[in-house]
């Protein structure tokens, strides 16, 4: 979907606004760094007085694999390799739990080297070839309630940097899961841009009433 990130998304604001907007209720605007590959796009940082970083082309094009995408902005981000980073994806507006998100990752880090948000699917799952992926067939047949949870990766997680940079991915060999309480929308068609655009200004008005 062309543009999908720039285009009006809530009350004339695109993705990357409304983004930055969540942000900026939790952390400091010397911390959000805004990466993207058309330089007049730092307007919007400069207006949200956040940090612009110029984003390489490479990393932008299509065929860029996303780990390695990923990876180059991360080590384009002018802090210390020691920092923990934060990725926020502007296709996911309905996420906003940063606050617990950091918290979760304060608790847990001595034990984990990165934190991942996760949807639980707890559902039966079957395969291309009819096959049964998380239960059995026939009298082994379970019921729902007693189906051993999956998850299903969302795009926010928590790495340092310096382990970013040496795993070439954001996510380590220990990750903390951190389940979301309501399951997100990921923005790729112009159909689940609509439908997001429906459930956030829902949101939005419950959160007024």
């Amino acid at each position: 979907m062309p543009s999908k990130n720039w285009r009006p998304f809530y009350q004339g604001k695109s993705l990357v606004e409304v983004k930055i907007e969540q942000l900026l209720g939790v952390f400091d605007p010397k911390d959000i760094y805004l990466s993207c590959d058309t330089e007049v796009r730092s307007e919007v940082a400069i207006e949200y007085g956040i940090q612009f970083v110029l984003r390489d082309s490479i990393l932008a094009a299509d065929e860029t694999p996303w780990a390695q995408a990923v990876t180059g902005i991360i080590d384009s981000i002018p802090c210390s390799i020691e920092e923990d980073i934060l990725w926020a994806e502007v296709t996911s507006p309905l996420f906003n739990e940063y606050s617990g998100l950091v918290a979760a990752w304060s608790r847990n880090k001595q034990d984990h080297d990165s934190l991942l948000t996760v949807n639980e699917v707890k559902e039966f799952l079957i395969n291309e070839k009819g096959r049964a992926v998380n239960f059995n067939y026939g009298h082994w047949h379970c019921r729902s309630q007693d189906l051993e949870p999956l998850y299903s990766m969302e795009a926010t997680f928590i790495m340092a940097k310096k382990n970013i940079l040496e795993f070439n991915y954001p996510v380590g060999v220990k990750p903390y899961l951190f389940v979301l309480r309501d399951r997100s929308v990921e923005i790729d068609t112009l159909a689940e841009f609509e439908l997001a655009q429906q459930l956030y200004t829902q949101k939005k008005k419950h959160e007024v009433d």
